[in-house]
């Protein structure tokens, strides 16, 4: 059993780093410019560090060496060797505790003091109270009627 998760892990592993060199390439230098941290993050009450297998699924699949093994569950030990875009760890966790920054707020240019929050606001057009954290005061539906 596991000699076929190590051949399926890394024909997996091939494929998946395969399709982000050729298709994905562009995507990934794009990212790699503008967004800063880019690292997983592990939640650790999810985390079970794969307890029917020898070591967490992540810590064998990613080849970067971003996930080290302490007490039984997988951790976050050298951030900075992920690579930018990538979240291939991501499916292989069973449990679902791996997760990344999400790629939209990757991109936003947010001013310091603002952080993007969410804001309760009025709608110009219709008056329709709703809630957004654009700087534009029109709700959707009387955007998609432009």
């Amino acid at each position: 059993m596991q000699k076929l998760w190590q051949d399926f892990s890394n024909k997996l592993r091939h494929r998946l780093l395969f399709r982000l060199q050729t298709r994905n390439l562009e995507k990934v230098k794009i990212m790699a410019q503008s967004c800063g941290a880019w690292y997983p993050t592990i939640f650790p009450e999810k985390c079970d560090g794969c307890a029917s297998l020898e070591k967490p699924r992540c810590v064998e699949f990613c080849p970067n060496g971003v996930f080290t093994i302490l007490n039984g569950k997988a951790i976050v030990t050298y951030p900075h060797k992920c690579v930018n875009g990538c979240t291939a760890c991501e499916p292989v966790c069973h449990k679902k505790a791996i997760s990344f920054p999400k790629r939209a707020t990757v991109f936003a240019q947010t001013k310091i003091e603002d952080k993007r929050l969410l804001r309760k606001t009025v709608c110009e057009k219709c008056g329709k109270t709703f809630w957004t954290n654009r700087e534009v005061d029109i709700c959707m539906d009387c955007e998609s009627k432009r």
